[in-house]
């Protein structure tokens, strides 16, 4: 489908012109052509998808993960987050695994000091 903006304003399709009328506009031969615009369906998403890696973001793998990794769709969102990796990646170095609240730790050293309460790092690979 296309859209036709003139002085008269905009219709939507050409079948949307009166009979026998090929333009928009009054009796004025002066009065400016009508711009075209042309709407191509689009698929923005489809050179993310092309360049995706085969892994997704994902917790530790354990009951206790993260359960919000499987829904970050960006490898940069998922290397940020406490707890999640893409393919072994993450910008902390690794994850805190163990209770659900050491998964939320950020780094190694505040993940090793919570040992006590089962926490243990998970250096990236």
């Amino acid at each position: 489908t296309y859209s036709v903006i003139g002085p008269a304003g905009l219709i939507s399709s050409p079948e949307a012109l009166p009979a026998g009328q090929d333009d928009i506009g009054d009796e004025d031969e002066s009065a400016e052509e009508p711009t075209v615009f042309l709407q191509v369906g689009v698929d923005t998403k489809a050179a993310d998808r092309a360049t995706e890696s085969p892994c997704a973001c994902t917790g530790d793998g354990t009951p206790t993960e993260d359960p919000n990794c499987k829904y970050n769709p960006s490898r940069s969102g998922c290397t940020w987050s406490p707890g999640c990796n893409w393919d072994g990646e993450s910008h902390f170095g690794g994850w805190c695994s163990g209770a659900s609240s050491c998964v939320y730790t950020s780094g190694e050293t505040a993940c090793l000091g919570a040992a006590g309460l089962g926490c243990h790092w998970v250096p990236a690979t």
